[in-house]
């Protein structure tokens, strides 16, 4: 049930007094500004009450904001830590250096994204010291990811919008954690197979990574209404001083629609071995 704020009960209040001073017959003059008197008053109490309340409202909202700020600064690691690994894919699949350098992410995922990714060959070293593949690294990116949202969730999840946090729930969800969770796994039974690359994991997986990215974009622009500063693509990766060189991981042989062999890889979830 909603309460009725102070002021409106007083302006009520005042509002009858006043027509009931009115309606008085005209010899009971005492009565009359009697109750005008105490209509002004109490018209000026209302007025008080409502400022008050609306600066308590405006402070709550601040306090809110406030609130909301800490905790989505929360998740500027792993939001970020996501949308540069992205960028890592996109440099390391594009077919050459684009004229423009992206500086939007509207600029990196476009369908031109998903079509490279599927080059990416998992064998070939990812722009990390000391080296490993991108076996290895992209199934420990998105573990940390998917811890460091998991942790934001549990310690703020009462301070969030709850469209963020449905997004958020949503973005955990999707196949492309399931696919990374297991890829360590893929390695190690190709390994026993004595199979060696080129290996195309997102061979057929445009859609998988189409939704993920979709989620996390619009998580970002959620998250940047509340931010004083913004989560934007970063322009470090894209220098060709930076790691990996542009088009380098890009497989050479024919790339193949087995990207999901989940059933053979959950019957082996054992670390590979180190210098994968």
């Amino acid at each position: 049930m909603t309460m009725i704020p102070n002021y409106v009960i007083l302006l009520i209040i005042g509002t009858g007094l006043l027509i009931l001073s009115y309606i008085l017959p005209v010899n009971y003059d005492w009565w009359i500004n009697f109750l005008l008197n105490l209509s002004t008053g109490i018209y000026g109490s209302a007025l008080i009450y409502f400022l008050i309340d609306r600066s308590i409202e405006n402070y709550q909202k601040l306090e809110s904001i406030k609130r909301e700020r800490i905790a989505y600064n929360r998740l500027r690691r792993p939001l970020s830590g996501i949308i540069y690994l992205l960028c890592l894919i996109y440099k390391a699949t594009v077919p050459e250096k684009p004229e423009q350098i992206p500086n939007k992410f509207n600029d990196v995922f476009s369908d031109d994204f998903y079509e490279n990714i599927r080059t990416l060959d998992f064998y070939k070293n990812a722009p990390v010291k000391p080296d490993q593949s991108w076996f290895r690294y992209i199934q420990s990116t998105y573990e940390r990811i998917k811890k460091d949202i998991e942790q934001f969730i549990d310690a703020y999840a009462l301070n969030i919008q709850p469209e963020l946090l449905e997004n958020l729930e949503k973005y955990l969800n999707t196949d492309i954690f399931t696919l990374s969770h297991y890829l360590l796994s893929l390695l190690r039974i190709r390994q026993k197979r004595g199979e060696s690359g080129p290996y195309y994991v997102f061979g057929d997986a445009q859609e998988i990574m189409r939704e993920h990215v979709e989620i996390i974009l619009e998580v970002i622009k959620e998250v940047n209404i509340i931010l004083e500063k913004k989560i934007e693509m970063p322009q470090n990766v894209f220098k060709d001083t930076t790691a990996p060189i542009w088009g380098s991981s890009r497989g050479n042989g024919a790339i193949t629609g087995n990207w999901y062999p989940i059933t053979e890889a959950v019957e082996d979830t054992q670390d590979p071995l180190q210098g994968a």
